[in-house]
């Protein structure tokens, strides 16, 4: 016999147990004696089918429970969600300009100018001028760098202009120090 049908006559066996004792259980057996004390009231009125509220419950009952008046709970207040307010963001100093970098780096520029010297020839003044390593001899009017103009010598000062932004400063002729 294969297994599979030893399986199934086992499983239907063991089902078949269970109904016959569930039927003896049920059916009334009167060999027990809790169940002969026991009165079956065959009229019952609608007085017998009252409910119980719990403080007139019966006090043999340890534990009762009314299902239809539950125990309050004491419920706690909610807390107030508090939103926090966006913080400001912090006030800097504004974007410069395209006109406020072009005269920063002016004027950056031209404090790299050093003025070497200032020659005399022939009633026109020359200044001997460096900037970036580099060295240049200029008349008054003349451009140098290709973004400086000197405007004007005088004894011992020289005024430059950068041209893009016309800012100019006058410049000391350098001491050598002893």
């Amino acid at each position: 016999m294969p297994t599979i049908l030893k399986n199934k006559y086992l499983l239907i066996s063991v089902v078949g147990l269970l109904l016959v004792f569930n039927y003896l259980k049920w059916t009334g057996d009167d060999s027990n004696p809790e169940l002969k004390n026991v009165e079956t009231k065959k009229n019952v009125e609608f007085s017998d089918l009252k409910l119980v509220k719990a403080r007139t419950a019966d006090k043999n009952i340890k534990i009762y429970r009314d299902l239809f008046h539950p125990p309050r709970i004491k419920k706690s207040k909610p807390r107030k969600i508090v939103k926090e307010k966006p913080r400001p963001k912090p006030k800097g100093p504004p974007p410069l300009t395209p006109e406020e970098i072009a005269h920063n780096k002016a004027k950056l520029q031209l404090a790299q100018i050093k003025v070497m010297g200032i020659m005399e020839q022939d009633g026109f003044q020359q200044a001997f001028i460096v900037y970036n390593e580099d060295t240049f001899i200029v008349k008054k009017g003349e451009k140098f760098a290709d973004v400086f103009q000197v405007s004007n010598i005088n004894a011992g000062k020289v005024d430059v202009m950068e041209l893009n932004t016309t800012l100019s400063k006058t410049i000391q002729l350098n001491q050598q120090e002893k």
